[in-house]
This record gives C-alpha cells, sequence and structure tokens, in this order.
C-alpha cells in the first residue's frame, strides 16, 4: 500500500476556502512552509499577529523535529537509521506511536496498508533508466515481494527490528497526517478561534467551517466536488499522482491487490489526519465492497471516492 508523499505529494492538490458558520469573515494570520520536502501553510483566526507568529514558529519547530523523524531523505532521522541498521534502540514516543497506528491500519484494512512496501519503491527506482528486460523485472518485483510484510516488524518497548534481512519501511503514506495533525493540537493551545493545517494532508480546529476543493483525478483544471471539513482531518490520495513510468504508481500494492486500483482517487474525513492519511491510501487499493465494510470500524466520517470512468461515490 505505501506512497511516497514527500517531496510527490501524491494525494491530490486541493485549493481550500475557510469559511466561518454564522461569523462574519474574520482575517486569517497565514504562514507558509514545507514539511517532509511537501509545501505546507497553516492558517490561524482569533490572534493578533505578533502572538500568531510566535505560534508559528513553534509550528516550525516541531515540523522540524518530526521530519528529523519520519523523513526518508534525512540520512540520520529515526526511520533512515532504522532501515539502514535493520533495528533501532531508544526510538523516540511519535516514531512509536506512528508505527502503532500503522500497525493497526494495516490489521484492520487486511494489509491494504502496508508501510513495508518501501522494498518495492527501492526495486522499480533502481531500474529507471537502466535497459532491462521485462522477466527481469518480473523477477526482481517477484523477489522484493518476499519482503514485504508488516508482521515482520517487531516492536519491543521503544526498540524497533526487522525480523526479514533486506526489508525496509517508508511512513510516507502516514506521517504528513501525522504531522499536520500534531501540529493542529500545538496550535489548539494558542487561543485562536480556529485554524488549518494543511502539510499536504489536513487538519482543522476550532469553531470554524472550512470548505475544501478535491480536484478531479482526471482533470486538475476541474474539481470533483468539495467537503466541508471542522475539527478533524483530510487526506486525499490518488493513484495516478506521482507515477513512476512504465504503468508503475507511486502507490505500490501489497500481495493480493489489483495492478490497477478500482479508484482514480480517495478521499477521506476522519477525527485524525493520520488515520485519514493512511485509510486514502488504503481505499485506493481495495475493492468497492471492502471499502464500505471499512468506514464505520475505521470512524470515517466521509469520504469522496472518485472511480476510474469519473463516477463520483459521496459518502
Amino acid at each position: 500500500m505505501l506512497t511516497r508523499r514527500s517531496a510527490l505529494v501524491a494525494g491530490l492538490a486541493v485549493s481550500l476556502v475557510g469559511c466561518a458558520k454564522n461569523q462574519p469573515t474574520a482575517p486569517a494570520h497565514v504562514w507558509q512552509g514545507e514539511a517532509l520536502g511537501a509545501p505546507g501553510s497553516i492558517k490561524l483566526y482569533g490572534l493578533d499577529k505578533s502572538t500568531a507568529d510566535q505560534w508559528f514558529a513553534k509550528a516550525g519547530q516541531t515540523i522540524d523535529r518530526l521530519s528529523r523523524i519520519f523523513s526518508l531523505y534525512q540520512n540520520h532521522s529515526e526511520i533512515s537509521r532504522l532501515n539502514r541498521e535493520t533495528e533501532l534502540q531508544n526510538a523516540s514516543p511519535e516514531f512509536l506511536e506512528l508505527l502503532d497506528q500503522s500497525m493497526r491500519i494495516s490489521e484492520l484494512t487486511e494489509g491494504a496498508f502496508d508501510i513495508s512496501v518501501q522494498a518495492y519503491w527501492t526495486t522499480v527506482t533502481n531500474w529507471q533508466g537502466q535497459n532491462i528486460s521485462l522477466a527481469e523485472k518480473t523477477r526482481k518485483m517477484a523477489k522484493a515481494r518476499q519482503l514485504v510484510n508488516y508482521r515482520n516488524i517487531q516492536v519491543s518497548g521503544s526498540n524497533i527490528r526487522f525480523l526479514q534481512k533486506g526489508m525496509a519501511i517508508t511512513l510516507n503514506g502516514i506521517a504528513q497526517g501525522y504531522i499536520a495533525e500534531q501540529v493542529a493540537h500545538l496550535l489548539a493551545q494558542s487561543g485562536a478561534t480556529s485554524g488549518l493545517v494543511d502539510l499536504g494532508e489536513f487538519q482543522a480546529f476550532g469553531q470554524r467551517e472550512f470548505t475544501i476543493d478535491i480536484q478531479s483525478p482526471h482533470n486538475v483544471l476541474h474539481t470533483a466536488g468539495q467537503i466541508k471539513l471542522q475539527n478533524a482531518g483530510l487526506a486525499t490520495s490518488a493513484s495516478g499522482g506521482g507515477a513512476l513510468g512504465e504503468n508503475f504508481s507511486h502507490i505500490f500494492a501489497p500481495s493480493g491487490y489489483p495492478v490497477v486500483p478500482e479508484f482514480a482517487s480517495v478521499s477521506v474525513v476522519h477525527a485524525s489526519a493520520s488515520w485519514a492519511d493512511a485509510l486514502a491510501t488504503a481505499f485506493t487499493l481495495m475493492p468497492e465492497r471492502e471499502v464500505f465494510d471499512s468506514l464505520e470500524k475505521a470512524g470515517v466520517q466521509g469520504a469522496m471516492l472518485v472511480r476510474n470512468d469519473g463516477q463520483i461515490l459521496e459518502i
């Protein structure tokens, strides 16, 4: 299941407009930056500029700190050290929490979400630009498949290790949502009446309702629809975004799931942006019946699913 959404931001680019429920329009203070290589922004309402700037600085520090844990592009991040050394001692509470969430979502989606698909990404990117036969590619992918199994990640206390040599993980299908959620929790202490954190995935807090435009996966100049967001997280995953060429999507399906996803894009609203992030990724790979079976037990508050033929399902 997992997507390489740090630099690519595979979830459809979404535009946003904040609108207060039964309130006059109030100006927002805006921060712009990036998280895990993706552009991001934060809107805060109900604060003076000086106070907002102080909290933006704290938010930036939180983003930097969490990026040093989850980024595959930082050589000394916790995830990079684990992938390189196959074992990590004294992992941070945040890393352990996100691993626990990932495992629970893997169980809930019956493996459609699996952070150990990093083996596929490594395999495909290693042969880019090389003259490799189809038979050789098939062999390499079959070898990589043997390394994909989230159950081979063992957590004991604050120590993490892989039970199979050669495996690796990526948290890019859940970490952006997690960071957005953690930043929103921080900013909710600022005294702001409302806020919206957009770090590739959204987390809204406070009394304001935000309207999010979901872009069509078939034409980025068009919108598939709008989602209202209040005190919740939102994530969108598109199977076609960030494709690696040669019919390889940036979202890799674990064993047993179709190569061609049933949905072109999936947007999920959940109390937790990290859960919304992971579920949006998993749902692009799952048959429609299994998606609907998972909604209630996953705590999904709403969803917009766009089929490959353009039909839109709103829940």
